[in-house]
């Protein structure tokens, strides 16, 4: 198989089914809600709605992407404990870890409900730099404030050498197709009407939304825009996310690694277990880089799937969820996951489903955009782009964590 046809094919676990209840809806519509994105954020608000009794419309905007990059459950979320600890404060920190904690208690329950497994995993955090080894322990600090348990073991299970990991226990495995699934058979058991097409234009006049989707209009109470790329936008919240490339290979080996891995390395890697397959992921870099990593440490690879991904990343490391405009909560937004869509995309759901369901308000969620950043934190973040990377700079100006 040639390198470019490597990258055309799909993940192991496939794709999530477009399925459609409403494929030509009727103009004037009106309705409780309308969710646009059809990935992890968009079906778990919906269900969480419709579960409360709130007449939803599902605007599938596309093909969804969610599915494209491994379904962890997991607070390892690489650098962004620490970035998270730097730009907002040690107690935005920990309600980031209880938001991640909510998400995967909300996982544990409903995929049993839904006949869908998830499997139980240990994540490690690891590098082969020594400046990379250094930041680790910045990430550990940021946990343990958060009130997480995190330990050292320099045990891998790999045929390479790597720095001793940093590990959190307990965490889930879960196949994002499959959940993605359920969860739209179950929106459909709960009248969601799921309609396909592009969001097409949007316009907010007296509290009340219309959607237009090309071949209708939809109004609606709210509105939730759950895709990458924000349309609604008067909180600025394009400038604040950037878009990632990712790279990733399914193959067969005989090795695998004691769980579920993150090289801090630039381009940044992952690997995870599913099935019989070995998943490496490569953000950032070329495709060619990543097949040729993947030949050096595991020479016995039998590569068998190979995709691209697209994601869009927050520049301050916390997600952006809640009002997409500067004033009212009529348009709501989820921007920014990153590669974490399962717990990151999970939580922000639940999050706006308590907007909409009035149980919190859009300017009370932890992840809101309307925010700043510490004096500190931005005041690093300026050293490090003037004068090098950030370990160096944190490494500077914050004293080690000690044992």
């Amino acid at each position: 198989m040639s390198s470019r046809a490597q990258f055309l094919s799909m993940p192991p676990w496939g794709r999530p089914q477009l399925l459609t209840t409403d494929p030509h809806p009727a103009s004037g519509d009106h309705r409780d809600l309308v969710v646009v994105g059809t990935g992890f954020t968009g079906l778990t608000a919906a269900v969480r709605a419709a579960e409360a009794g709130a007449t939803v419309t599902l605007l599938s905007n596309g093909r969804p992407r969610s599915a494209a990059l491994p379904g962890w459950s997991t607070p390892l979320h690489g650098e962004d404990p620490h970035q998270i600890r730097l730009l907002h404060g040690e107690p935005a920190v920990g309600g980031w870890v209880a938001q991640l904690a909510r998400a995967a208690e909300h996982l544990e329950t409903s995929a049993g409900d839904l006949g869908v497994k998830v499997e139980q995993r240990d994540f490690g955090l690891s590098t082969f730099d020594g400046q990379w080894a250094f930041q680790l322990r910045f990430i550990a600090r940021a946990l343990r404030i958060g009130g997480l348990r995190v330990d050292f073991d320099d045990r891998s299970g790999l045929p390479f050498p790597l720095r001793p990991e940093l590990v959190v226990v307990d965490g889930g495995e879960i196949d994002p197709t499959r959940w993605l699934d359920a969860l739209t058979r179950r929106a459909i058991d709960l009248g969601v009407r799921v309609v396909p097409g592009q969001l097409a234009g949007l316009r907010v006049r007296r509290g009340m939304a219309t959607v237009e989707t090309g071949s209708a209009r939809l109004h609606a109470g709210r509105v939730i825009l759950a895709s990458s790329a924000p349309l609604a936008d008067r909180a600025l919240l394009r400038p604040r996310v950037r878009t990632e490339q990712w790279h990733l290979v399914a193959f067969r080996t005989e090795t695998f690694p004691h769980r579920e891995l993150q090289v801090l390395d630039r381009p940044q890697t992952v690997l995870a277990r599913h099935a019989e397959h070995l998943v490496v992921g490569q953000r950032g870099g070329a495709a060619t880089q990543l097949l040729d990593w993947v030949g050096r440490r595991f020479p016995d690879n039998r590569i068998t799937h190979g995709w691209s991904a697209t994601t869009t990343r927050s520049i301050d490391a916390l997600p952006l969820v809640g009002s997409a405009s500067l004033s009212g909560e009529t348009v709501l937004t989820a921007s920014g996951l990153g590669q974490y869509g399962l717990s990151l995309g999970t939580a922000a759901g639940l999050q706006l489903a308590d907007v909409v369901l009035g149980r919190s308000r859009a300017g009370e969620l932890p992840w809101r955009p309307a925010r700043g950043v510490t004096a500190n934190g931005l005041s690093k973040r300026l050293r490090s782009a003037a004068i090098g990377p950030i370990p160096f700079i944190t490494r500077l100006n914050t004293p080690p964590l000690r044992d």
